[in-house]
């Protein structure tokens, strides 16, 4: 039978997880040098949502399927859990390796579904939850995932949160953060009376719509800090593709640089940008 020789090796990963100091969603943070008792590395959390950040696409298991064809599936995912959703595709619970381990001591064949073993009414997170608050809710419990649901509908799951994932967005948003204090320096942000926030829709046909932001002539005295998009607030980065609609903030030093910004995200591009 599959199912008790998977067990066993799934059972040996959770030994070596609980003989490391840190729990599981602080210890990958921790490799990278992220200590999130800090209060600025939590503030940076703080500023990115959860649907910037989960899988929108990840492996998920149907509550019919059977405990055999679902551990080989976490296996060759090299998943610890996943979720589990109904025929009609509505969260109904998380399989992880603790519930395979007690559906092998409790002597449940390998055939048993899926929905029978699963952890029911497991935590979830929305897509506009900080990451800080989906950490402590993953810390609190010491879980490695975090199913993500609309919150118009708690049932329709869109996503997971990954404590990996967060990882990987820590190193960009950080690296976005020395960047931003760098190019604030070099405006003289903090010194500077005439400093100010500008957020402008970026209207159809503009000099902005369609470009990178790295392809657009954006003033010298001005900064883009973010962007949202819907629902969703993306990190800036050059290749930052800007669409009409988007909703766009910059840090402007001065009522020159706040025209330019303006004129970039509502108007065609003109031969000077700053007149």
């Amino acid at each position: 039978m599959l199912l008790p020789a998977l067990l066993a090796v799934l059972a040996s990963i959770l030994v070596s997880r609980r003989l490391a100091g840190e729990s599981v969603y602080t210890r990958t943070l921790a490799r990278r040098g992220v200590r999130l008792e800090r209060g600025r590395d939590i503030d940076l959390l703080n500023h990115l949502p959860v649907g910037e950040v989960m899988d929108t696409e990840p492996v998920v298991l149907d509550a019919g399927e059977s405990l055999d064809s679902a551990s080989e599936r976490l296996w060759r995912a090299r998943l610890h859990g996943a979720p589990v959703v109904t025929a009609g595709g509505r969260l109904a619970g998380v399989l992880s390796v603790h519930d395979l381990q007690g559906a092998g001591q409790a002597g449940m064949p390998g055939s048993t579904p899926v929905g029978e073993v699963a952890t029911r009414e497991p935590l979830t997170a929305f897509p506009d939850d900080s990451l800080a608050d989906a950490l402590r809710q993953m810390g609190a419990r010491d879980v490695a995932r975090l199913p993500v649901v609309a919150r118009d509908d708690p049932g329709r799951l869109v996503g997971v949160l990954y404590r990996t994932d967060v990882a990987r967005v820590y190193t960009l948003a950080l690296a976005r953060r020395t960047a931003l204090r760098q190019r604030a320096s070099e405006v003289q942000l903090d010194a500077l009376s005439g400093v100010a926030t500008e957020a402008v829709v970026i209207a159809p046909g503009a000099a902005a719509a369609g470009r990178t932001i790295a392809e657009v002539p954006w003033p010298r005295e001005a900064v883009v800090a973010s962007v949202r998009r819907g629902e969703r607030l993306l990190l800036p980065r050059g290749d930052t593709r800007l669409e009409p609609g988007d909703e766009l903030s910059a840090v402007v030093d001065g009522e020159a640089a706040r025209r330019a910004v303006r004129r970039l995200c509502r108007e065609p591009l003109s031969p000077d940008p700053e007149r």
